[in-house]
């Protein structure tokens, strides 16, 4: 099995910030207990995104993230579910 990670970020200004993240997985064998077989999983490639704006600065920062952007369908391991599309929205207040 192969495997690689890429991380790519920026600050576009002293308050606004954004990061891209890549991983690729590649084919693999993983047992399923269920039948005692070996089973091929498929490779698959995940894409997440980053964003946020410093709004009052060390007080409030909004943010936005995309994790599986694409909504990529994929098996990690045979038996446990995995996460499809999921965006976030928040923001960080400190007082």
């Amino acid at each position: 099995m192969h495997k690689v990670n890429a991380n790519l970020r920026y600050n576009f200004s002293e308050k606004t910030y954004a990061s891209f993240t890549y991983q690729w997985v590649g084919d693999r064998t993983d047992t399923d207990f269920a039948t005692y077989e070996n089973v091929e999983l498929k490779a698959f490639s995940l894409i997440d995104l980053y964003f946020s704006q410093k709004l009052i600065e060390n007080k409030l920062k909004l943010f936005v993230t995309a994790t599986n952007l694409f909504n990529e369908d994929y098996s990690e391991i045979i038996g446990y579910t995995t996460k499809g599309r999921n965006v976030s929205l928040g923001f960080n207040l400190n007082f």
